[in-house]
C-alpha cells in the first residue's frame, strides 16, 4: 500500500491556482489568529504539502481540534499518479467560541493523526472589567 503524509502545513485566507500551475496563497496566518470578536466563524484554507511514495488514490482526512476536541474536518479521496508532493488547499469553516489553541492534522486512513501546525487563538475586543 502506498503511503502520503504531509511534509508541512501552514492556515491562510484563501488559496488559488493560477492558469500557469503556480499556487497563490493570500493572508498567511504566520503567529496567533486574532480575533476582532468571539464567537465567529473562521473560513480558512489549510494548505498541506503532501508527499506520496508511489502512485495511487489516498483515502485522507483533515482535521481541527480546539484543546484537544475535534471542532471542524474534511475527509476524501486524493489521486496521484506519479511519486512526489503537491500543495493540496483544505477549505474549512472553523467555529470560534473563545481564545485557546487550534491544532491542524492530516491524517491517511488507518494511521494515526499526524500534528501539522498549531496556532494560539485570542481576540482584540475588549474584556469587561472584572
Amino acid at each position: 500500500m502506498a503511503n502520503i503524509r504531509a511534509s508541512f502545513g501552514f492556515v491562510c485566507d484563501d488559496a488559488r491556482q493560477e492558469t500557469n500551475g503556480k499556487m497563490m496563497f493570500i493572508g498567511a496566518f504566520s503567529g496567533d489568529i486574532v480575533m476582532p470578536e468571539i464567537p465567529q466563524q473562521l473560513a480558512i484554507r489549510l494548505v498541506l504539502y503532501l508527499e506520496n511514495d508511489g502512485p495511487g488514490t489516498y483515502e485522507v482526512e483533515a482535521g481541527v481540534f480546539y484543546e484537544g476536541k475535534a471542532i471542524a474536518g474534511a475527509s476524501g479521496q486524493l489521486q496521484s499518479t506519479k511519486m512526489g508532493g503537491s500543495f493540496v488547499p483544505i477549505p474549512m469553516i472553523i467555529p470560534i467560541n473563545g481564545p485557546g489553541t487550534l491544532t491542524f492534522k492530516f491524517r491517511q486512513a488507518g494511521k494515526r493523526w499526524q500534528t501539522v501546525i498549531t496556532l494560539p487563538v485570542s481576540t482584540t475586543a475588549s474584556q469587561p472589567p472584572s
